[in-house]
């Protein structure tokens, strides 16, 4: 083999492995793409179902949404509308607010049907008083 074979050889070599390695990249980036979508489209319907609880921490930036928003246009991608993070977090706490002070219903745990009962003793249990009257 002379110089230059070789050298079309190794050439070959090596934009072959720079072409595996590349399409190795694109099948990691592709797939990592489509788990963040699919995270982010379960969380935005979370949040439109108003059933994600977030927190300060979780709060983007209202200039990254807005240059998020301007991305997705210009890439002709739809731009939900979702509620901006303070509002989020005004729901979620007006919710928890709600949910204290409801009060828990109380039910006698050795009470059939959580009926209440009078006494202490088997002899004196008249929860079934209804079936009997």
């Amino acid at each position: 083999m002379s110089g230059a074979q070789e050298a079309v050889a190794r050439l070959r070599g090596v934009v072959s492995g720079a072409v595996s390695r590349g399409r190795q990249a694109a099948v990691r980036a592709r797939e990592q793409g489509d788990r963040f979508r699919a995270d982010s489209r379960e969380l935005a319907e979370k949040v439109d179902r108003r059933s994600a609880k977030p927190t300060r921490d979780d709060v983007t930036s209202d200039e990254l949404r807005a240059s998020a928003a301007a991305f997705r246009q210009d890439a002709g991608l739809s731009v939900p509308a979702l509620p901006s993070g303070e509002e989020l977090l005004a729901e979620a706490q007006k919710a928890e607010e709600v949910s204290r002070a409801t009060p828990t219903p109380f039910r006698k745990a050795h009470s059939p049907a959580g009926l209440e009962t009078y006494g202490e003793d088997d002899d004196d249990d008249f929860s079934q008083q209804r079936i009997l009257g």
